[in-house]
């Protein structure tokens, strides 16, 4: 069979997975289940490693988490995964002791195609809530978002207090709802609270597309986990960047939707973005093609662990018949590296010379 020109033979793209849960099973007595999903990719010998987990949400059965896995999708490979949704109990990295609320096992090929993959969640063979993965490729390049945001007269919601609140950023999907990309803590019993800055990137907050609407809500946090919406607003980077241009702050009204058949309603606190501050981030091609050379130089610590020189056992052996392993590296980094090296583009290419003793 003849090979395709120009067809690399490998075809790669990253995608991120946004992860959410619906109707968890409660295991925790006096509140509900802290659940974290762990994702699994199956090697070629059978065996799960990790590839990543999501942030552990508290008190909630119907969790979407801010936190996205981000793979290397290949078209022409079976890439087997497996979601497994824990209750978190402790502390500790290891999983072993947190108590499993379910699992589901597909191909990342049948989350693609589907672009948003619903299944129910399997515990000892019986159903144990679903979980949703919304799939999108991630566009390269980028800037890093700096937000400062306050609340300014926001709705009263404890009643023997003011609000506890806090923000939740989410971005549009093509199919026009919403994943949920920044959640920030909430501040105590405030109805005008300043939050520390948040930091995330362009991609993770809109893909790269500046016109992309994000939804801003504002909730009142509760210790079981019943967060009260406050209300929301909609916006883009677009316009946060056009704030940053004129240097000035924009207030947005948040609007409850239940609130606003009563009469005299306006809204229910302003949101003021306070500062934004946003650098780019450059891609490792954008530095090459811009002009940046790499010099390589090599450094080799001739250790008495690598045993005598002048015995073939040893790492440093020189023998005028084959290299020795250095040498073989020495090489294979050199060869690349010297496209690189604008002391060497000036001169005729070569291979990469190897110096001994």
């Amino acid at each position: 069979m003849a090979a395709s020109v120009g067809v690399p033979p490998k075809l790669g793209y990253f995608v991120e997975l946004h992860l959410s849960c619906q109707n968890l099973k409660d295991t925790d007595v006096l509140s509900k289940s802290d659940p974290l999903v762990a994702v699994y990719s199956k090697t070629q010998s059978g065996s799960w490693t990790e590839l990543g987990r999501t942030e552990c949400v508290k008190n909630s059965l119907n969790p979407s988490f801010t936190k996205s896995i981000e793979i290397c999708y290949r078209f022409e490979e079976k890439q087997d995964l497996k979601f497994t949704v824990y209750d978190i109990d402790n502390p500790t990295e290891s999983l072993s002791d947190d108590e499993l609320l379910g699992s589901i096992e597909c191909s990342l090929g049948e989350v693609v195609s589907e672009r948003v993959y619903t299944r129910p969640l399997l515990s000892k063979g019986k159903k144990s809530g679903t979980i949703k993965i919304q799939v999108e490729e991630v566009s390269q390049g980028g800037s890093s978002i700096e937000l400062n945001f306050s609340g300014h007269g926001l709705d009263k919601k404890d009643l023997f207090g003011k609000s506890d609140p806090y923000l939740e950023l989410s971005r549009m999907n093509e199919d026009g709802s919403y994943t949920v990309v920044h959640r920030n803590d909430y501040i105590k019993n405030t109805l005008n609270p300043v939050w520390p800055t948040m930091t995330l990137s362009s991609n993770l907050l809109c893909n790269n597309n500046p016109d992309r609407p994000i939804m801003v809500k504002c909730f009142d946090w509760d210790a079981d986990g019943g967060h009260d919406l406050i209300g929301e607003f909609k916006t883009s980077l677009k316009e946060l960047q056009a704030a940053s241009d004129k240097k000035e702050k924009i207030d947005w009204k948040l609007i409850n939707a239940k609130k606003t058949k009563k009469k005299n309603y306006d809204n229910s606190g302003t949101i003021r973005l306070d500062s934004i501050k946003i650098t780019r981030i450059y891609s490792f091609l954008e530095y090459i093609m811009g002009g940046t050379t790499i010099n390589f130089t090599v450094g080799i610590d001739f250790t008495a662990s690598n045993g005598d020189p002048d015995k073939p056992s040893s790492l440093h052996y020189y023998s005028t018949e084959y290299p020795n392993e250095y040498m073989n590296a020495l090489r294979a980094v050199g060869y690349i590296c010297q496209d690189y090296d604008s002391l060497l583009q000036n001169q005729t290419k070569a291979p990469v010379p190897l110096v001994t003793r």
